[in-house]
This record gives C-alpha cells, sequence and structure tokens, in this order.
C-alpha cells in the first residue's frame, strides 16, 4: 500500500528556530505520549502569548487528543498521520522526534530545556512547566464517583503503578508498600489506569481493605476522565509516567519513582514535585520504549528494588502537608 511520495520531505521542512511568528502558521508534532506533549506545550503557550496572530496547528495520536484540545495555545488538532497539504501550508514545522531518544545531551539536561532549546526559545525554568484545565463534564463525574465512594475531594492519592513501558515500571509490591503508608496516613488511594487493565488493579486491592483504596481505572475510559481525577485529589504517586506531568499542569502536588532516568532530567522545573531515584550498578541506563531490562526479577527491572523506603515516606509526608 505505501509508496514513496512524490515531494521529498527535506524540500518542504521549514525548522522553526526562533523565527517572528506575526500572521504565520507553525506546525507542531510529536510521536510520543502524554509527558513528551506535556515538554512542548510551555514553548506554545510563550509564543501564542508572544505572537497572538500566529496559527498554531498541532498534531498527536487520537488517544491524546482529550487532553490537547483543552489547551487555548492550539488553534487546530490533528490526528497523526496528518495530511501532506498542512506540511507545506505551514510557514514553519517543529519535529521532536528524536530530541531525548537520539541525543547525549538528553541525558544531562531536563526535557523541558531541551524541547525549548530546540526551538530556540531557551526559556528560563519559571516558564516551562505545563498548564491545563480539566473538562468539567469529566470533573463532574469523578465527583459523583467520589460520592458514591464516601471520599471526600482533597483527602485522596491518585496512584498509578505502570509505566507505558515494563523497563519503568517497579514490582507491585513496592507500591503496597507505599500506599498502606499514605493510608495510615488518613487518606484513601484511587488507582488509575487502562481500562483494560482493571483486572490487574482488582487483583492488586485484594490485599487492602476496600474502604481504603479504590480501582478507577474501570471509569478511565480516556484520558480527561483521570486528568479530572487528579484535580479533586491531594496528590498523585506513581513511575516515570504521565501521571506526575498531569498533576504539576494542575498544581497538584506529585511524587515520582525513577529507576532508568533520574528525576532530574524530567522535573527539575517543576514546582509541586518529589521524586526518589533508585540507583543501581546499571542505573540510570537512558534505555528507551520497549527495550527490555537486562537486569529483572520476575520480569521487573531491579533497579527498583534498591528503593529507600525511609527517603520515600519522608517525602510523601512532606507533600501531604
Amino acid at each position: 500500500i505505501l509508496k514513496p511520495a512524490s515531494i521529498k520531505f527535506s524540500n518542504v521542512y521549514r525548522p522553526y528556530n526562533g523565527q517572528d511568528l506575526t500572521n504565520k502558521t507553525l506546525l507542531v508534532w510529536r510521536t510520543g505520549g502524554i509527558g513528551d506533549l506535556l515538554f512542548i506545550q510551555p514553548n506554545l503557550v510563550y509564543l501564542k502569548n508572544k505572537y497572538p496572530s500566529c496559527n498554531i496547528v498541532f498534531a498527536c495520536g487520537p488517544q491524546y487528543q482529550p487532553m490537547v484540545e483543552t489547551w487555548d495555545c492550539i488553534d487546530l488538532l490533528l490526528d497523526l498521520p496528518f495530511p501532506l497539504k498542512y506540511l507545506i501550508q505551514a510557514d514553519y514545522h517543529a519535529l521532536f522526534e528524536g530530541v531525548i531518544e537520539r541525543t547525549r545531551e538528553a541525558e544531562k539536561v531536563c526535557s523541558y530545556n531541551l524541547f525549548s532549546n530546540w526551538l530556540g526559545l531557551n526559556l528560563e525554568d519559571n516558564l516551562l512547566h505545563p498548564y491545563q484545565k480539566p473538562d468539567n463534564d469529566e470533573v463532574e463525574k469523578c465527583r459523583e464517583i467520589l460520592k458514591n465512594n464516601n471520599i471526600e475531594e482533597g483527602k485522596f492519592v491518585v496512584g498509578q503503578m505502570r509505566s507505558s513501558s515494563i523497563i519503568r515500571t517497579p514490582r507491585p509490591e513496592i507500591f503496597e508498600k507505599i500506599f498502606k503508608f499514605v493510608i495510615d496516613k488518613g487518606y484513601k488511594i484511587l488507582i488509575t489506569d487502562n481500562p483494560q487493565k482493571s483486572r490487574d488493579v482488582e487483583l492488586f486491592i485484594e490485599k487492602f481493605d476496600k474502604e481504603n483504596i479504590v480501582n478507577f481505572s474501570k471509569f478511565s475510559d480516556s484520558i480527561a476522565a483521570t486528568i479530572a481525577l487528579v484535580s479533586l485529589s491531594k496528590m498523585t504517586i506513581s513511575p516515570d509516567t504521565s501521571l506526575v506531568h498531569i498533576a504539576e499542569s494542575l498544581g497538584i502536588k506529585s511524587f515520582g519513582i525513577y529507576g532508568p532516568f533520574p528525576g532530574r532530567v524530567r522535573l527539575t522545573t517543576y514546582k509541586d514535585c518529589e521524586w526518589v531515584d533508585c540507583k543501581r550498578d546499571c542505573a540510570p541506563c537512558f534505555i528507551h520504549g520497549q527495550l527490555p531490562c537486562k537486569n529483572t526479577l520476575r520480569g521487573y527491572p531491579q533497579c527498583f528494588d534498591n528503593i529507600k523506603y525511609e527517603e520515600v515516606f519522608e517525602k510523601i509526608e512532606r507533600q501531604l502537608s
């Protein structure tokens, strides 16, 4: 079905590197996940404020669009792949493929700084944190779920145990200890995930008093539902995954567990985030995507087994205060 295009990409690609966008169109795309898209967002907010007449076209996977469509800095949202006409019609292009995955700089520099530098903006750290609003209808749905489970707003913590790749996912037993600590502090736990993982979450919470922990994944039919839930929470706890970034974008405190990547290359521009690095002789390894870990225990990376619970509990208690 596929065949070579009649137009070479190199002949139409006009990279954006800080040019004046007055009355211009900027086409932006990235095939990454939620975190990758939020790394881009502060730069688009800055550009839209500086050049109100510019037209920003943003392309991403359809599963992420319930989040992106709430961004005020976007004029047009497209699916990936998008029609060639949008590439040709745009004055400039912002393509972020490989910025993190194929540069040594990504092992030293925070992703927000890296993306901003890639655009030629070099924004200061105080401008490099995401901002978004939850969907009002989704918020009301979440309030009803909380009411049905006798949970007060601001008196629960949203947890996510699984990252999008196994190499960034700790063993469930690690979360068992952490969630019990949070429950002992007087907070309930709502676990979010893809609805397809709802059965796995149910098996996990069998170890807890059902009054203290709720499986939210069966209600999370889109990323908008999780964003709405986080907006009503006290804080979030997760491995290196989207929940940390979503919390920051909503002004909610968060705690992240990091292994293959040190937290500093993701979170140093954040205001309300704490994290712990699980170090090992092979970690951080900076392995991306779905590549497997060479040192596993029952399929899970062993670097997470070096987690220091004393440090974890101290930082979580600080976030809950």
